[in-house]
């Protein structure tokens, strides 16, 4: 990730027991890129550029998957991951995009 440019990044949760699904979408400043490219770096460091990964089936009933899509110029990147198997650096993208994203940024 070039720290140097502005991205976007979408996180949607699917799934539950109403299987609903939600999405955030937070786009963030180059002058904060900075901050966010420790927890990038390993959150995408298994996503190739343009490709999905396919999370195995959530362990249980009702439970959430999780699409984080990360957009940096013309590059994208995603991970799909089952809840039971979220990173600690998926979790802390998933909760600052939520936070950030509500604030109206």
């Amino acid at each position: 990730m070039s720290e140097a440019e502005r991205f976007t990044l979408t996180v949607t949760r699917s799934g539950g027991i109403a299987g609903l699904t939600r999405s955030w979408r937070l786009t963030v400043p180059a002058a904060e890129a900075p901050q966010w490219a420790p927890v990038l770096s390993a959150c995408f460091a298994s996503a190739p550029d343009d490709s999905a990964h396919r999370a195995s089936a959530p362990a249980g009933v009702d439970r959430f998957t999780w699409l984080l899509v990360l957009i940096e110029g013309d590059r994208e990147r995603s991970v799909r991951t089952a809840e039971d198997e979220l990173s600690d650096a998926a979790r802390t993208v998933i909760e600052r995009v939520q936070e950030d994203g509500a604030r109206g940024r």
